[in-house]
Parts: structure tokens; C-alpha cells; sequence
């Protein structure tokens, strides 16, 4: 059944090709032999279309599958090659983002997507250990001030050393068994990393350049396509929660995703090359 209609369309296609023909009176026959076949088979123009349209599923960089996350890749990607994107999720965690779009476009969308995840990654690894060693050092300096508040209300331990105390981060956990000091310090940098993230997306989406060359009938096609296979497919807005919002570490994201010259030119590029070059 599917070869019978593919055999169809092919042929509707040579019959449009040869409408365009300098001949007038062939051109006027075969417009006419195709509509023709459209009226008869209910074939519009916007399902013709999608003929020169395909999808493929990207790459997913382990630690990176959020819907906030990955939606804002694909957005990425389809501003820049002029494709849809969209995310299949399984419980809380995306498994799958799709790109669907003009299939000369795929290829270099998929290798975007793939070189945008591991370049966010990257940045989140050493805004990490940088919030790491800052939030270990401020509860160092807060659980210092605590003991030394506690000896001096104390007469019987105002003679207490210094070098009795700890030095480091790493060495209150001699004086605490549960380890608490370092689940809080964990706690401020994951939120901390999830506020720089947003900040890194946002400006490099700023940055980069939208592509310009879609015409309208591939935006229809586009539709018709994502319409037809996947009708259950709606955006999904991310809000951040303003009550656990770290700015800093968001004005930080910003910063580096505006900084990062190298990342707007290789996405530009397109290149296979390019993109594996990071």
C-alpha cells in the first residue's frame, strides 16, 4: 500500500515538474493530469510537500535530560536550522528529542544538537567545582564563627585552641558523622547549577542566528508532517520558581554563554567537522 502511494506521489511530482515546462500546451496537460490525480486520491499540496520531509532523534548527553533542558536545545536548533523540535518524555526524564524538518537540514541539526549538550555540559562541570569550593568555604566560615561563639560563652572553654579546629572543609567532617555540612553544600550548588544552567541557555539562544531560509511551504509541510504523526504534540512552558531562584549563579550562566564566541560559530557552520572539532 505504501509503495502504490509512493508510486503515486512520484508520479503527481514528474507531472508538476513538467507543468513548469517553456511549452504551454504540454504544460497545461500536465497540470491538468495532476490535479486530476490529487482530486481523485484527496492528495493536497501540503501533504506533496512533506515528501521532502523527515525526522531523526539526536543523541542524548547523559546528566542532561530535563524537559527544561533538552526543550531549549531543540528550540536551538530549530532557530538556527529551521526545524521542529520536540521532546517524548518517560516519567520526569526526556528519552527521546526529535527533529523534524527539510531532510537536507537533519544532519547538521542532530550534530548541533549533540555538540550544544556537550558544551553545556562542560560548563556546568567547572561552574560546579568553582560553587563547590565557594559554598564549602562559606559554611567553613559560618561553622567556625558558631564554635568560637560557643567557646567564648563558655568559661571553661575560653582556653580552647585553635588548632583544635578544623582548617578546611573537608576536615569538619571528623566533627560531623552525618555528614550535613556536605549535603547542604551539595544542595546549594545543584540549585545553584540548575539557575546558571537556565542563564547559559538563555543567552547563548539569544545569540545565535535564526535561520532564514524557510519558505512557506515547508512551514506547511512542517505542520502537516507533525500533524499527521505525531497529532498529540503541544509546547510545554518552563517557569522557574522565584522563592529558590539563584541570580547570581543565572547572571553567571548568561555571562559565559555570551562569552562564547567559538559555540555561535561552529552552530552557524553547520559543519559535521565544525562540530566535532570542540
Amino acid at each position: 500500500m505504501e509503495k502504490d502511494k509512493s508510486a503515486l506521489y512520484e508520479r503527481i511530482e514528474k507531472l508538476l515538474a513538467l507543468s513548469k515546462s517553456s511549452n504551454p500546451h504540454e504544460a497545461a496537460a500536465a497540470l491538468s493530469r495532476a490535479q486530476k490525480l490529487m482530486s481523485l486520491h484527496d492528495i493536497s499540496y501540503s501533504e506533496l510537500n512533506t515528501l521532502s520531509i523527515g525526522e531523526s532523534d539526536a543523541v542524548l548527553v547523559p546528566g542532561l535530560k530535563t524537559r527544561a533542558v533538552l526543550g531549549t536545545i531543540g528550540a536551538m536548533v530549530g532557530k538556527c536550522f529551521g526545524v521542529f523540535a520536540f521532546t517524548t518524555s518517560t516519567g520526569s526524564a526526556v528519552s527521546k528529542l526529535t527533529f523534524i524538518g527539510p531532510k537536507e537540514r537533519l544532519e547538521g541539526a542532530v550534530y548541533a544538537c549533540v555538540f550544544l549538550q556537550r558544551q553545556l555540559k562542560i560548563a556546568i562541570s567547572e561552574f560546579k567545582r568553582k560553587e563547590k569550593d565557594k559554598q564549602g568555604q562559606r559554611y567553613l566560615e559560618s561553622y567556625l564563627k558558631v564554635v568560637k561563639d560557643f567557646y567564648a560563652s563558655r568559661s571553661d572553654l575560653s582556653d580552647a585552641h585553635d588548632w583544635l579546629l578544623p582548617k578546611t572543609f573537608a576536615e569538619i567532617k571528623k566533627f560531623d558523622p552525618e555528614d550535613e555540612g556536605q549535603k547542604l553544600v551539595n544542595s546549594k550548588v545543584a540549585k545553584a547549577a540548575r539557575n546558571y544552567t537556565q542563564g547559559w541557555l538563555e543567552s547563548v539562544y539569544s545569540n545565535l542566528e535564526e535561520f532564514a531560509g524557510v519558505t512557506k511551504e515547508e512551514r506547511e509541510a512542517m505542520d502537516h508532517y507533525v500533524s499527521d504523526k505525531y497529532p498529540s504534540v503541544h509546547d510545554v512552558a518552563q517557569r522557574h520558581n522565584s522563592s529558590s531562584f539563584d541570580y547570581s549563579a543565572y547572571t553567571q550562566g548568561l555571562q559565559d554563554g555570551s562569552q562564547d564566541g567559538k559555540l555561535h560559530q561552529a552552530i552557524k557552520g553547520s559543519q559535521r567537522s565544525k562540530l566535532l572539532e570542540f
